[in-house]
């Protein structure tokens, strides 16, 4: 009864030519637009993404920074040694693994808003089916490819410098991302401080006292590698990537200079890997593993996530409000004569007074 005499007000509603809205209720027409009486809370829109990696996600810390919903991990190696620090981190996540596609893949991808893929482009992933993803914004891999993707698809190449976004590596990145259409390479970011290694070393190292004399201490933090020796760096310096074990000249306790190679956790930390993840992690063995693991440091991909999703966003939300602006001019015109047609509601479903095609004349 209740539904019969909701679906008696639509029709009523419906012959007066008032505006309705998917669910039956009555639209007022404002000076802005069209829209419900009163104020409702703007829901914001879910953007999930899939991930994809060899043995660690390093996507899935960043994905999630930026406000983006992991709807599923795929790792593509076999022997997944890292899935113990993954798994408090994914937490209702679906994390699969193996180098064949997952059978419940394409599903999770229904929806999803970009593929975030750690190291190399999987071979098998590159199909028919996925370049034919309508809601498929684009692909980010954290390298190159070594493939041209089908039309209107396009790859764009980015470098992006780790100190130049708050890191304390010297490391240069190259990432790939794969849009409908191109975007400009050059990836812009908010302006943040720079680092150095002094603000990862911890005081109490254990190393070697040195009686060299030091440089005398900079405010401001490092824009390069500073070696004091030979195969010594000051700790006023960037951390050279390809040299992740090379000694560091820092102070003990405020009270002399030693020479100590870094310890696990703060070769994670300069990694830009959580310090509750490290603390979760016993020191020894399993901390190796996950410093091995690790592509590319977190506040990297946070940057390229962000310019990615700015530069796409902000033109579907431009193409968005274009289209609206021309529905809403062709809605307001008038018809001189003939019939007055208007859209039965698909909620509504296919009632005896309505006709098949889903338009009712009155």
């Amino acid at each position: 009864e209740p539904e019969r005499k909701r679906i008696k007000q639509v029709q009523v509603s419906m012959e007066k030519g008032e505006e309705l809205d998917g669910r039956g209720k009555r639209l007022v027409r404002w000076s802005f637009g069209v829209g419900e009486q009163g104020v409702k809370e703007p829901v914001r829109e879910v953007r999930s993404v899939m991930v994809v990696d060899e043995s660690f996600p390093c996507w899935l810390s960043a994905a999630k920074s930026v406000g983006l919903t992991v709807s599923g991990i795929w790792l593509t190696s076999s022997n997944v040694s890292c899935l113990k620090f993954i798994i408090p981190s994914a937490g209702d996540t679906v994390i699969e693994t193996g180098p064949k596609i997952p059978v419940q893949f394409w599903d999770r991808l229904d929806g999803c808003k970009w593929i975030l893929v750690g190291g190399r482009f999987p071979e098998v992933l590159r199909s028919k089916l996925l370049w034919t993803q309508n809601s498929l914004v684009g692909i980010v891999v954290s390298s190159g490819v070594n493939f041209c993707p089908p039309k209107p698809w396009t790859a764009t190449t980015h470098v992006l410098k780790h100190a130049e976004v708050g890191g304390v590596t010297d490391g240069v990145f190259k990432f790939t991302s794969i849009l409908r259409k191109g975007i400009p390479r050059k990836i812009r970011y908010d302006e943040t401080p720079r680092q150095d290694l002094r603000t990862v070393l911890k005081t109490g190292g254990e190393g070697q006292r040195t009686m060299n004399l030091s440089l005398p201490p900079e405010r401001s933090a490092a824009k390069c590698v500073k070696y004091c020796g030979p195969g010594i760096i000051e700790e006023a310096s960037l951390l050279p990537v390809d040299l992740p074990n090379i000694l560091v000249k820092t102070m003990w306790r405020n009270f002399f200079h030693i020479q100590r190679r870094l310890e696990s956790m703060e070769r994670l930390l300069a990694l830009d890997v959580s310090e509750k993840l490290i603390k979760s992690i016993p020191d020894g063995p399993d901390r190796h593993t996950l410093i091995e693991s690790v592509h590319t440091p977190g506040k990297v991909l946070v940057r390229v996530l962000e310019h990615l999703c700015r530069v796409t966003e902000g033109g579907d939300r431009a193409r968005k409000r274009k289209a609206a602006e021309l529905d809403e001019g062709k809605s307001l015109k008038k018809d001189d004569g003939g019939d007055k047609t208007v859209r039965w509601p698909d909620w509504l479903g296919t009632e005896d007074n309505s006709p098949v095609d889903g338009v009712k004349r009155l």
